[in-house]
Formats: C-alpha cells, sequence, structure tokens
C-alpha cells in the first residue's frame, strides 16, 4: 500500500550541519535505519538490516538558499556498503 513519511530537519539541526559548498550554505542530510524482524519458519533467532540513504536536492545538494523543496525535486540514493544483515 504506497504512503508517505514526513521528515522534517529543525531549525538548530540545519545551522549545526550546514556547509558552505560553491560560496553557498548546504546541507547533506542522511535518512538510516534499521529493519528488526524474525522469520516466521526460523525459530527464536531474530535478524537485523541496516540501511542509509543520501537525500540530494535538484542541484545534487540541498542548498539553504533554495528554501522549501517539493518531495518531486528531492531524490534518495542508497549508500553503497551501507546495507547489512545478520
Amino acid at each position: 500500500m504506497p504512503g508517505s513519511l514526513g521528515i522534517k530537519i529543525s531549525k538548530d539541526d540545519i545551522q549545526n550541519g550546514k556547509e558552505i559548498t560553491r560560496g553557498m550554505e548546504e546541507i547533506i542530510p542522511f535518512i538510516g535505519g534499521c529493519i528488526h524482524y524474525r522469520f516466521t519458519f526460523g525459530g527464536a533467532m531474530v535478524h537485523d538490516t541496516g540501511f542509509v540513504y543520501q537525500l540530494l536536492g535538484p542541484d545534487t545538494f540541498v542548498f539553504l538558499s533554495d528554501g522549501s523543496i517539493s518531495a518531486e525535486k528531492m531524490t534518495l540514493t542508497e549508500q553503497i556498503d551501507s546495507g547489512w544483515a545478520n
């Protein structure tokens, strides 16, 4: 079932995490997490699968001068070797 989950970055997080690229303030947000699960056929053994994605703006970086950027102009890029499983 398709759906969406809104993610907000606080003003403090932006101010603390901003960098200067091409003479403009930008942020490079990452989204990471871990799925914790158990197979129905695997007994009591628990597994974890991690992931990390970088959130990119229309011009690669998320430049603060762009203001609010619509979701349609954003891209999620999976980070190489970020996924792990046990």
